[in-house]
């Protein structure tokens, strides 16, 4: 990727990638506080995507909608559900309307040897939704965020994004997609620690 600037604007000039000219675009959703034993993973992502030349985004901001969604105390266990299932949606929007858009989890862990395929729609293992790359197929994103409704009328905790390609992949049977080299990459799962973390955090 070379970024220039033209009138003041930032633009980007897609690289060559398999002989094809594609912009490879890397989005973090990280929403609220950040503990700290996943600083390290975030921060390998970063450098994946200076190693490679790649875009590299965080989205921090907290969209305006999801302040409908009713929250039954406001403590910050309850609040860190909202965000997540916040950025279901703020991911199902990233792949469903820009082509050759990685999504990556705060708590995923890429090593030095890790790579893209970009033949293809790309999962990880288990769960599936934890990174994300969609290639050219936004059509089938917006596919997947069609089958789980509304986004106002979802609950913190719902797992929308996991749900959606679930249901698509269940319903489309011949669906073909790659999955990451799952060596290459470590998932902390940070469902499993966030409830001591917050619970903690709450008194």
């Amino acid at each position: 990727m070379v970024v220039g600037i033209q009138c003041g604007i930032y633009f980007i000039v897609p690289v060559a990638i398999n002989g094809e000219y594609k912009m490879v675009n890397i989005y973090q959703v990280i929403l609220g506080d950040i503990p700290e034993y996943l600083t390290p993973c975030i921060e390998s992502v970063e450098k994946f995507s200076k190693r490679n030349d790649y875009n590299y985004n965080i989205i921090t901001e907290i969209p305006s909608w999801s302040k409908d969604i009713k929250l039954e105390a406001d403590v910050k266990y309850l609040k860190y559900l909202l965000y997540r299932t916040v950025s279901e949606w703020i991911r199902y929007d990233l792949l469903r309307t820009i082509e050759n858009v990685l999504v990556v989890d705060w708590d995923i862990y890429l090593h030095d040897d890790f790579v893209i395929d970009t033949s293809d729609v790309c999962f990880t293992s288990i769960p599936i939704e934890c990174m994300i790359f969609n290639g050219t197929k936004t059509n089938i994103f917006e596919r997947m965020h069609s089958l789980v409704g509304d986004r106002i009328n979802t609950k913190p905790g719902n797992l929308d994004l996991v749900r959606g390609i679930n249901k698509y992949i269940e319903n489309n049977k011949d669906f073909k997609f790659n999955r990451f080299d799952r060596t290459k990459y470590m998932h902390l799962d940070n469902c499993r620690l966030a409830r001591d973390y917050y619970n903690q955090a709450i008194k």
